[in-house]
């Protein structure tokens, strides 16, 4: 049986560069994966995977190899999820900085939560960017308070086409907070982008 954790449309890493013989593969792999050619992925990701390369551990995480039990699959998730985090691949940062704060496979960390979508968001991951954003505004989660840094991030979440950027701008305007102006029409307008097709997910 196949255990898959979702994903949501994944943003593009553009400046995060591997040698180019790495990319070709990385981009077969990933090519699989969209097709559910689960043994032709392996077979690209593993050699990598080994080699310790942390994209090829982070995209080979969400899916069970082989006879995987389910709590194989979360033990073996969590750890190459780990493996990625630690050699800052940003995407692995957020999720685990997700289960931190949530406590799912991990006991709750807010704080450490924090500090890991502190480091995805200085490494322009969008969804870190936003909720690096929201303990600044706040001062929330061991975060000092920090409005001009938490408008900063944010309005980069935004240029990123991050959903969550355009909803919380829009909550803005509908309550002036922060010294918005109340703006129905132009939060109605950011929510009408937060919908569109090129607007990037969670993930």
């Amino acid at each position: 049986m196949t255990y898959t954790r979702g994903v949501g449309q994944e943003q593009n890493y553009s400046w995060i560069k591997h040698e180019p013989s790495v990319q070709k593969l990385l981009d077969i792999a990933r090519d699989h994966l969209k097709a559910d050619q689960f043994a032709e992925a392996s077979s690209v990701l593993m050699p990598l995977i080994a080699d310790g390369n942390p994209e090829a551990l982070y995209l080979g995480a969400w899916y069970s190899w082989g006879d995987d039990t389910a709590e194989a699959f979360e033990r073996r998730y969590l750890d190459w999820l780990t493996k990625s985090a630690m050699q800052e691949y940003p995407p692995a940062l957020f999720v685990l900085g997700v289960y931190y704060n949530t406590g799912e496979l991990v006991s709750v960390d807010k704080a450490k939560a924090a500090q890991l979508f502190k480091r995805a968001a200085e490494l322009k991951h969008a969804a870190s960017q936003y909720s690096h954003a929201l303990d600044l505004l706040y001062g929330t989660n061991g975060i000092e308070r920090n409005e001009a840094m938490g408008f900063k991030y944010l309005l980069e979440s935004k240029e990123a086409k991050f959903r969550g950027a355009f909803e919380l701008l829009a909550y803005f305007y509908e309550k002036g907070e922060f010294g918005f102006p109340i703006d129905p029409q132009k939060a109605a307008s950011l929510r009408a982008e937060a919908d569109g097709d090129d607007v990037i997910g969670w993930y």
